[in-house]
């Protein structure tokens, strides 16, 4: 078998258990109560943060608008869910495989990629605003796409995120990035202002982000809640210096490529399986049990073209405990 579709082959592989990690989500997690959110972004108003009741933002910026936006046109916001993380989880794969298959690459190094794998595959597992901003980030900070600057939008912590790979790897696109940040809150402010498109516009703005005055205690809350979050970054962070020190160490390490997806499939597969056996609902799970009944899963598969899901709000948060 030719290089070209040995690659091509543990690009597809790694992609599909890749896909069986997000599948093993249970309801429980940060997925399904995006989708529960949404659903009914009509009529409870998902999350906005209010600036000085100037400017609303959605929660997950850039992300809410999407789930939106596919919510309104009927798509359920599962296959949106899979696309946000499988496209940039591929070409990261791509990259990195590719390099390992080219002769005297430099930056070509089997442990280093078996760390970003690693940690591509465990954000994907924990899908959430947080985790796909850094994802995007971790694919724009590996393929150089300018694309994946976007995923600095996905929650407010993928700024932060974003601004230290600019700083201090990829300064020459910090232009670029400073374009779309802007680009995107002026459009924000001509549709909260003008066209009321998008829920936030419109919203009553939960007081819990809103952020109207600026005094010692506002501004001792708000350390407070970006801690919490910047928290979220400290595992990131580990992996990316272990990262460049692994380049740095064992540049000559070499293993055979086919390891790397045995490695991955194995975590993955294992995973799914056990995701399978427990008692809570997993995508995995209700698709081979089609006697089942389960709100949230139901809207986020299968409900396309015109809402027809006989349950409320409460009644779906309530079916991502069972």
């Amino acid at each position: 078998m030719s290089d070209t579709n040995k690659i091509f082959i543990y690009k597809i592989v790694l992609s599909i258990f890749a896909i069986l990690l997000l599948l093993s989500n249970t309801t429980g997690f940060d997925l399904y109560a995006h989708i529960s959110m949404y659903y009914f972004h009509q009529t409870d108003y998902p999350p906005a943060y209010s600036f000085f009741d100037i400017l609303y933002l959605p929660r997950y910026f850039l992300l809410s608008y999407i789930y939106e936006v596919f919510t309104r046109i009927g798509v359920p916001l599962g296959y949106i869910a899979l696309l946000i993380a499988i496209v940039p989880y591929y070409h990261i794969v791509s990259k990195l495989i590719n390099q390992l298959y080219e002769p005297n690459n430099k930056q070509a190094n089997m442990v280093s990629a078996i760390i970003m794998l690693g940690a591509s595959n465990i954000l994907i597992l924990f899908y959430a605003g947080t985790s796909m901003a850094i994802l995007w980030g971790l694919a724009y900070l590996i393929t150089s796409r300018k694309i994946f600057l976007f995923g600095a939008l996905f929650h407010p912590v993928g700024i932060m995120f974003y601004l230290l790979i600019l700083f201090f790897k990829r300064f020459k696109d910090l232009s670029s990035f400073l374009l779309i940040v802007l680009l995107f809150l002026l459009a924000t402010y001509i549709d909260n202002n003008m066209f009321h498109f998008f829920t936030n516009s419109n919203a009553i703005v939960s007081g819990q982000y809103s952020i109207n005055t600026i005094n010692e205690e506002t501004f001792l809350q708000y350390i407070n809640k970006a801690e919490k979050k910047i928290a979220e970054l400290y595992y990131l962070l580990y992996v990316i210096i272990a990262y460049f020190i692994v380049n740095y160490l064992f540049r000559s390490v070499k293993v055979f490529i086919g390891w790397i997806v045995i490695i991955f499939s194995i975590f993955s597969f294992s995973v799914s399986v056990y995701a399978f056996q427990k008692n809570n609902y997993t995508a995995l799970r209700y698709f081979c049990s089609p006697t089942a009944y389960n709100c949230v899963l139901e809207a986020t598969w299968f409900d396309w073209g015109e809402k027809s899901l006989k349950c409320d709000s409460y009644e779906m948060y309530h079916s991502r405990r069972n």
